[in-house]
């Protein structure tokens, strides 16, 4: 076989050598430019992905702070509710304490003679 001038021996070990490894040399390129340009493509998809997450993240982070929020209206009402209660029992005692007096001052002035 010629190339270029230069005559090549097919059957010569050398030579196959040389062919063999040109190959694989060429092989190797091929196969190194495909991955680069898969690696190219993946981070072109990526992008978006990454870019969605960020959004992702900050809803999360929003959503926290919902609750957050939701928790010390929570403990807001549930305290309010605690000292209305309070207040309430308060009164019904201060009403069982007074009302023997409050029924004696109500008869004693409606009638003249004072009795219970």
């Amino acid at each position: 076989m010629e190339l270029g001038g230069t005559t090549l021996n097919l059957s010569d070990p050398v030579t196959l050598a040389a062919l063999a490894g040109a190959g694989l040399l060429l092989l190797i390129v091929i196969l190194l430019i495909m991955a680069v340009r898969a690696a190219g493509r993946s981070a072109r998809v990526a992008a978006p992905l990454a870019q969605q997450m960020r959004v992702l993240g900050g809803h999360v982070q929003q959503l926290g702070q919902g609750q957050e929020q939701l928790r010390g209206g929570l403990q807001m009402v549930s305290d309010t509710q605690s000292n209305t209660q309070a207040q309430m029992m308060q009164i019904a005692i201060e009403v069982a304490i007074l009302r023997p007096a409050l029924l004696q001052s109500f008869f004693c002035m409606s009638s003249s003679v004072c009795k219970l």
